[in-house]
């Protein structure tokens, strides 16, 4: 990875050496990776590590997921229109147990 590839992380002391030392470990991560099927253990690693990190930063904003228009994140009781019916939810410990169909 180039050092210009990742954003300018500010002016502050130490700034353009955190970007040239980060810029660095992804370079390392990415050789470690190179012809795997999955990223290799310390790459992922080093992902978890910097995620964590910039959450941490005070002004982070975690990315907003967006979900293709076939997917839905559901709540218990939640109720979505699909069609002709109506679809109600019961959760239970994270895993659907029940729904409940019905015409609009």
């Amino acid at each position: 990875m180039r050092i210009e590839t990742l954003k300018n992380p500010g002016a502050y002391s130490g700034s353009q050496s955190l970007r040239a030392k980060v810029a660095r470990a992804i370079s390392f991560a990415e050789v470690i990776s190179r012809g795997r099927e999955t990223p290799a253990p310390t790459a992922v690693s080093l992902a978890a590590f910097l995620a964590d990190a910039a959450s941490k930063c005070p002004g982070y904003e975690a990315p907003t997921p967006t979900l293709p228009d076939t997917q839905a994140v559901v709540e218990n009781e939640q109720v979505l229109t699909l069609g002709s019916n109506t679809y109600t939810f019961t959760i239970v410990d994270g895993e659907i147990t029940d729904i409940a169909v019905a015409p609009v």
